[in-house]
């Protein structure tokens, strides 16, 4: 259910990807596909509290309960988009010591707002060729925060994915 609640969200069916993720976590509470599902559409709707509760949730889901202290830091900081800064710049420094995909990193920094860095993190995953590159045409959080940015619409050409009046 988690996969196919994924699948409903990359074509931006934000209801039934939540409904899918919600059934999925009833079977599988710590399901972490679950859970970034979830965060993703509370950002989409702009219910950032339950996207937060849902990003401290999938970060419990992978066990990483540090990264749930640190976005707690940040959100007393700095809201939403802070926890998001916060724990994106922990990732990507954890990245220098260990791999992480550079589509994961940006998708973090996208939730916290950060353009440049988001860019600069899809450059990085389309460098290595990060197999979650394919998924960034349409992808709930990064396209609404890149949809007209012209590095964000020549990557997708780059990579022959769909891009604004082509078909």
């Amino acid at each position: 259910m988690g996969i196919y609640g994924n699948s409903l969200s990359l074509l931006g069916r934000w209801d039934e990807a939540s409904i899918q993720a919600r059934n999925a976590l009833k079977t599988s509470p710590n399901d972490p596909v679950g859970h970034s599902i979830l965060m993703e559409v509370f950002h989409i709707k702009g219910r950032y509290e339950e996207a937060f509760a849902e990003a401290k949730a999938f970060f419990t889901a992978m066990g990483q309960e540090p990264f749930v202290e640190i976005l707690e830091q940040g959100y007393d900081k700095g809201g939403y988009s802070g926890a998001m800064r916060i724990a994106a710049d922990t990732l990507a420094a954890f990245s220098q010591e260990a791999f992480l995909s550079p589509w994961f990193i940006a998708f973090i920094y996208a939730a916290s707002g950060d353009k440049e860095k988001t860019l600069e993190w899809l450059d990085k995953g389309y460098e290595i060729k990060d197999p979650n590159m394919p998924y960034i045409s349409g992808h709930g959080i990064i396209d609404s925060l890149l949809h007209e940015e012209p590095r964000f619409q020549e990557l997708l050409r780059k990579m022959n994915l769909q891009v604004d009046g082509q078909e």
